[in-house]
C-alpha cells in the first residue's frame, strides 16, 4: 500500500473530473442565464450528462488524453531516461536537500558555526540554527541512496527518501505484533500490526518523505522494550527491557523535539502499574510491604533502567521533562499560539493540520466510527483479564459499550471531561480486578500492568489529538494496539467455544476475527490509492529556471508552503519556509503580496531581502522591527513605522525616521534593514493561493483591531460573460456572507463604469442591485479604479477586452497578487514576468523578477 501511490492509480478519477469541469464549462455558457441557485446547478447537472452520454467516443478520448497529461505533470525522469513519481508533500525536500547536501559535501548542515547546525537558506538573508541538521531521517536517506547506487547507479535520490518511510512502515509492524500478541494472541497481533501501520492519517502524513513516521515506529519499539521487561522473570532481563527503552527514546530525540511526549506516557504508565500492583498485593496479602509482589518489583527494576539510559542518551534533559509531567497533566489545555506579541497575527492558526479536533473527527480519520469504536472497546479490554471474568467485569463492559457510544455522538464536552469518562470505565474494571482473589489473578495482573502502559498511551495520545489535527499522527500506534487487542480477545473467547469442535470450527473462527480487518484495509487502500503529489512539474521547473538564471545569491520570495520546495530545485535561498512559520516573515509576505501599492509591495520585499523579521529567533535582531524597538519605540509603533517606511525612497524613509527622534546612527541602522540594495530577487506565485484563507487572513490583518483580513477572492479564476442586448452578463452564483449570494455582474457594453453586481438574500429571497465598492476596468492600455472603498463589501474587476471578470473584496480585488496573476502586471514597473508556467490542476505558477530602483 506504501508503493501504491507510486503508480497515481488517483490519476485517472481526477482527469475524469476535470473533463467532466469543462464539459460543465461549456454546457453553461449555453444555459437559460436567468436560472440561479440550485435550479441551474441541477440544470447544468443534467446538460453535463447528456452531453456525455451523446459523445461518448469523444468523452473517453478526452478521459485518456487528459489522465496522460496528468501522469506526465506528476512525474519526472531520472538520470536513465526512466518516469519517476514526484516526492508527494511539502516537509520532505527539507529531508531530500539536507541528504543532498550530505552526498555532496559529506556534511548535511549547510554551515556549523560553534558546532550548532545552521540553514543558510531559511529567512534569507540570515538562516537560523536548525535542531536537525544530523537527524536519523537524513542519515536513513544517505545510507538507503548509498545502498541503492551499489545496484543502480543512475537510481534519483527522490526514489532513496521514498523508500525510507516505507522500509521504516515495514519495520513498525514487528513491536505492534508483539505487543499485542503478548496481550491478545497473534491474531490481535496480526490485527494490530495492519491497523497501526496504515492509519489514514499517518498515511498520509508519510506517504512522502517526512520523518513523521519515526514519531510512530520508535514510540512501539520503545514500549515493546519496557513491555518485554515488565514480562521477563530475571531481574537482568528486566533491566535490558528497560534500558533498551531508555535507548530507543534517546534516538527518539535525535529525530523528533516532541520525544518528550513519549517519555513522558512510558513513565506516567509505569506508575499506573506500579499504583495496580501495589493495591493488588495490598488488597490480596493484607500487608503494605508491596515489594514483595513480583509487578512491584519488575515495575521498579524496569523503571530504573529506563530513567538512567534516557537520562544518559538525551544529556540529562529528561529532569526537566520530569519536573514538568504533573504540572502539566493538571494543567488545562491551552490553544497553540505564537510565541510573539499578541498584535501579529495567528500565524499558526492558519495552518490546516494545526486546527482542533472533535471525537467525531479523530473518529472519522481512525477508520471511521465502527473501527475507531472497537478500538475503544480495546483501551477497556487492555485491563479486563483474558478469562474467568467476575459479574463485575461484564457488568464493566456493558456499560462502557453505551458511554462509548454516546461519547462518539456527544457535543459540547471539553476535552479533560471527555477523556476523563473514557478513563472511568478503566477505573471501574481495575476497582474489579483488584477485587479478585483466586488462582488466577497474579497471572492477569502482570497482563493488566502492561496493558495499563499502552492505556494511558491511548489516553495521552488522544487528549494531545484534539489540540491538532497533525498530533493524531501519535494516536495511531496506540489505537492500533488497543484495536488489535479488541479483535485479539474476540478471537481466543471465539477460538475456546471451538476448541471441542476440531480445527475445522477454529479455522473457521480465526478466518471470521480477520475478517474483521478487511474494512480498516479497504479504507486504507483507498487512502493510498487516492494519495497524488502536491507538487508537479509545473513548480519543478519554475523552480529550476530560476536556478539556471541567477546569481549565487539570490533569494527567491514565495508562499511559506513552497519553500522547501523552492530550496531544493533553485539551490537558492528564500525569505520563508515551514520554519518560519513562528516569525514575523509569513505576515509580512502576505502583506507585500496583497498591497494595494506597488510601491508598499517592493518595500515590503526589500525590508525582507534586507534584513529579515526573524523574531522571536535569534535573529530576529536583524530585522527592522527590532532595530526600531531597540531605539526606543514600542512594538506597535514599531510595526507602523515598519509600514510607514516601505514605500519610501532612502531619504524620505531618513527624513521620516528623524521625526521619530532617532539619531543619524540609529536611522543609519534601521535602514539598513528597510533600505539596503538587496540581492537578486524571484517573486513565485501561483493562482492556488486565492483559495488559502489563512494567506488572506494574515496578509490583511489589522494589527490596531486585531482583525483578520477579508476574504479576498471569490471567483479564483476569470468567469466569462454572455451579451444580451446591449448588456454582458456574468454569472457568478457565490455566496459571499452567511444568506448572501452574488448572482451576477452586469455591465453596457458602451460604458463598463456603469457595472452593477445583483444579489440574493438567502433567507428572505429579496433581491437587490447596486455598483460594486471598488471597480477595476482592465483595458488594454492600462488598469482604472472607480471606487476607493477598502473594507468591506464586493469588489468587481472588468477585462474589457476579453469581457470577464473577477469577483472579491474590494481589498481583494486591488492588491498587488490581483495585478501579477491576472492583469499580467499591467502599470507596474518593477515587478518584470520572467516565467509562467500551467501545473496539473489548472493552477499557474508564476515567476517575477524584482527589479530594485
Amino acid at each position: 500500500m506504501r508503493l501504491l501511490p507510486l503508480a497515481l492509480p488517483g490519476v485517472p478519477p481526477r482527469a475524469e473530473q476535470l473533463v467532466r469541469g469543462r464539459v460543465a464549462q461549456q454546457a453553461a455558457a449555453a444555459l437559460d442565464p436567468t436560472l440561479q441557485g440550485a435550479e441551474r446547478q441541477t440544470a447544468l447537472a443534467q446538460a453535463v450528462d447528456a452531453w456525455i452520454a451523446a459523445h461518448a467516443d469523444d468523452y473517453g478520448r478526452d478521459v485518456a488524453a487528459e489522465t496522460t497529461r496528468l501522469r506526465e505533470a506528476l512525474q519526472y525522469r531520472d538520470a536513465a531516461g526512466r518516469p519517476r513519481t514526484l516526492l508527494g508533500d511539502y516537509d520532505s525536500y527539507t529531508w531530500l536537500r539536507a541528504a543532498r547536501t550530505g552526498l555532496e559535501t559529506g556534511e548535511s548542515c549547510d554551515a556549523l558555526v560553534d558546532g550548532a547546525c545552521r540553514d543558510t537558506f531559511t529567512l534569507a538573508p540570515l538562516g537560523v540554527t536548525t535542531p536537525y541538521g544530523h537527524s536519523p531521517h537524513v542519515a536513513a536517506i544517505i545510507a538507503v541512496q548509498r545502498v541503492a547506487t551499489w545496484f543502480d547507479a543512475q537510481w534519483p535520490l527522490p526514489a532513496s527518501a521514498y523508500l525510507v518511510p516505507v522500509l521504516l512502515g515495514m519495520l513498525g509492524v514487528v513491536p505492534a505484533f508483539c505487543i499485542a500478541n503478548g496481550l491478545a494472541g497473534p491474531v490481535g497481533g496480526v490485527a494490530a500490526g495492519i491497523i497501526s501501520a496504515l492509519h489514514p492519517l499517518l498515511l498520509q502524513r508519510s506517504l512522502g518523505s517526512d520523518n513523521d513516521i519515526w514519531n510512530v515506529v520508535l514510540p512501539l519499539y520503545m514500549v515493546w522494550a519496557v513491555l518485554a521487561g515488565l514480562g521477563a522473570t530475571t531481574r537482568v532481563r528486566q533491566a535490558l527491557g528497560g534500558g533498551v527503552g531508555g535507548t530507543v527514546l534517546a534516538l527518539h530525540a535525535a529525530v523528533w523535539r516532541g520525544w518528550e511526549f513519549g517519555f513522558a506516557v512510558v513513565v506516567a504508565g509505569l506508575a499506573a502499574a506500579l499504583a495496580f500492583h501495589a493495591l493488588a498485593w495490598i488488597a490480596q496479602r493484607r500487608e503494605a510491604r508491596i515489594w514483595g509482589a513480583a509487578g512491584v518489583r519488575a515495575v521498579g527494576v524496569v523503571g530504573l533502567a529506563y530513567l538512567a539510559a534516557a537520562w544518559l542518551g538525551t544529556g540529562g534533559a529528561t529532569l526537566s521533562v520530569l519536573s514538568q509531567i504533573v504540572p502539566a497533566a493538571l494543567a488545562p489545555a491551552a490553544p497553540i499560539a505564537d510565541a510573539t506579541v499578541s498584535f501579529w497575527p495567528p500565524t499558526l492558526e492558519t495552518v490546516g493540520e494545526l486546527s482542533a479536533m472533535s471525537l467525531g473527527g479523530i473518529a472519522a480519520q481512525s477508520y471511521g466510527v465502527l473501527i475507531f469504536f472497537v478500538g475503544w472497546l480495546g483501551l477497556l479490554l487492555l485491563v479486563l483479564p483474558r478469562r474467568h471474568w467476575l459479574a463485575g467485569h461484564f457488568a464493566v463492559l456493558s456499560g462502557s459499550a453505551l458511554l462509548y457510544r454516546y461519547l462518539l455522538t456527544t457535543v459540547g464536552l471539553n476535552n479533560a471531561a471527555l477523556v476523563g469518562l473514557l478513563a472511568l470505565p478503566l477505573g471501574a474494571a481495575l476497582a474489579v480486578d483488584l477485587m479478585r482473589d483466586d488462582a488466577e489473578a497474579s497471572q492477569d495482573a502482570s497482563d493488566i500492568g502492561a496493558g495499563l502502559v499502552v492505556a494511558v498511551w491511548l489516553l495521552a495520545a488522544l487528549l494531545l489529538s484534539y489540540r491538532a489535527v497533525r498530533f493524531m499522527l501519535l494516536l495511531a500506534a496506540p489505537f492500533g494496539l488497543a484495536a488489535g487487542v479488541a479483535i485479539g480477545r474476540l478471537h481466543l473467547a471465539l477460538d475456546e467455544w471451538a476448541t471441542p469442535y476440531g480445527r475445522l470450527a477454529r479455522g473457521a473462527v480465526t478466518a471470521a476475527a480477520l475478517a474483521l480487518l478487511f474494512l480498516p484495509l479497504r479504507i486504507s487502500y483507498g487512502t493510498a490509492g487516492a494519495y497524488l503529489p502536491r507538487i508537479d512539474r509545473a513548480w519543478v521547473e519554475a523552480f529550476s529556471a530560476i536556478d539556471a538564471s541567477t546569481p549565487p545569491d539570490a533569494i527567491v520570495n514565495t508562499w511559506w508552503d513552497y519553500g522547501y520546495w523552492a530550496k531544493y530545485y533553485t539551490r537558492r535561498r528564500v525569505s520563508a519556509d515551514g520554519s518560519s512559520l513562528l516569525t514575523h516573515v509569513p505576515h509580512w509576505l502576505a502583506r507585500a503580496q496583497l498591497a494595494s501599492s506597488e510601491a508598499e509591495s517592493l518595500g515590503l520585499l526589500r525590508m525582507l531581502n534586507c534584513g529579515s523579521d526573524a523574531q522571536p529567533y535569534p535573529e530576529g535582531a536583524a530585522g527592522a522591527h527590532a532595530r526600531l524597538v531597540q531605539h526606543g519605540l514600542d512594538p506597535l509603533a514599531a510595526y507602523d513605522a515598519v509600514v510607514r517606511l516601505a514605500p519610501l525612497d532612502r531619504a524620505a524613509a531618513d527624513a521620516a525616521l528623524a521625526e521619530l527622534d532617532l539619531d543619524a546612527a540609529a536611522r543609519a541602522d534601521v535602514l539598513a534593514a528597510t533600505h539596503c540594495t538587496p540581492p537578486a530577487a524571484r517573486l513565485v506565485l501561483s493562482s492556488a493561493q486565492v483559495n488559502l484563507a489563512g494567506w488572506w487572513r494574515i496578509g490583511k490583518w489589522d494589527v490596531h483591531t486585531r482583525r483578520p483580513g477579508s476574504r479576498g477572492l471569490l471567483t479564483s479564476e476569470w468567469v466569462s460573460c454572455a451579451p444580451t442586448g446591449a448588456l454582458w452578463r456574468c454569472p457568478i452564483g457565490a455566496v459571499d456572507a452567511p444568506q448572501h449570494r452574488i448572482d451576477t455582474v452586469v455591465y453596457p457594453a458602451d460604458d463598463p463604469r456603469q457595472a452593477r453586481v445583483a444579489t440574493t438574500q438567502l433567507d428572505s429571497g429579496q433581491t437587490a442591485e447596486a455598483p460594486p465598492d471598488r471597480l477595476l476596468l482592465a483595458g488594454a492600455d492600462g488598469v482604472v479604479t472607480v471606487g476607493d472603498r477598502d473594507a468591506d463589501g464586493v469588489g468587481v474587476v472588468i477585462d474589457t477586452v476579453g469581457h470577464r471578470v473577477l469577483v472579491g473584496s474590494p481589498s481583494g480585488i486591488g492588491s498587488s497578487f490581483v495585478r501579477l496573476m491576472y492583469l499580467d502586471g499591467r502599470d507596474m514597473l518593477h515587478f518584470r514576468r520572467v516565467d509562467e508556467r500551467n501545473g496539473a490542476w489548472g493552477n499557474r505558477v508564476v515567476t517575477w523578477a524584482v527589479d530594485w530602483p
